[in-house]
């Protein structure tokens, strides 16, 4: 009889005792998840080089997105930035002149001619098929020998009218006209010839577009 009880009362204290270290490791357990979770979310420091690159990342992304806007560029006397730029979106395929950014099919010089990017009204003959506009002030112009166009600033809807009755005088027909309420105004003109002019004025932004081709152009 008293065996059975010494046996039961061994039994309840190791009983007591598994308890016991079952709650001393659950705590331990918890008190390591929540250092692995501070862990986990500690920023490790970079090292000098990261921090370098990140900030020639950052720095070019600015640049691209400042030189991207075309805001004041000079396409004839390019900045170092801006050229590399455009060197970065065009590649072999284009030249840097006087003239402005000549842009090639293929690798600049041997193919054939896409178009030149000037900020200057051209003298090719191209530039003949229209009127210089005497408004706004020039973005860009973009030609080649079957077409030439005019990228406008700084302009207002009577531009437009104005702009039409000058090519009027040069024997231009209108022959259509459309417009979407306070986004833009367009004008088309066909000449003897079968050229076109399309005239196009963005209302909220101010600015124009003069696209003139010569036939099949």
């Amino acid at each position: 009889m008293a065996g059975k009880k010494n046996r039961q009362s061994w039994m309840e204290k190791m009983s007591h005792l598994d308890v016991n270290k079952l709650k001393k490791l659950f705590v331990i357990g918890i008190v390591v998840m929540v250092i692995l979770v501070i862990i986990s979310q500690k920023k490790v420091p970079k090292s000098s080089g990261d921090l370098k690159d990140d900030k020639d990342v950052i720095t070019k992304t600015v640049n691209l997105n400042r030189s991207t806007s075309l805001e004041g560029v000079d396409y004839n006397h390019l900045t170092a930035e801006e050229l590399n730029y455009f060197k970065e979106m065009y590649g072999d395929t284009a030249a840097y002149t006087e003239h402005g950014i000549e842009v090639y099919m293929e690798k600049a010089f041997t193919g054939r001619l896409r178009k030149i990017i000037t900020s200057e009204w051209p003298t090719d003959t191209i530039a003949d098929l229209i009127p210089k506009p005497s408004f706004g002030k020039i973005q860009k112009i973009e030609y080649a020998p079957s077409f030439i166009h005019v990228f406008l600033k700084e302009t207002k809807e009577g531009n437009v009218s104005e702009y039409v009755k000058l090519l009027k005088k040069q024997d231009w027909k209108e022959k259509e006209k459309k417009e979407d309420g306070d986004v833009f105004l367009q004008r088309i003109l066909q000449n003897k010839d079968n050229d076109k002019v399309k005239i196009k004025f963005y209302k909220n932004e101010k600015r124009m577009e003069i696209y003139a081709s010569k036939q099949g152009g």
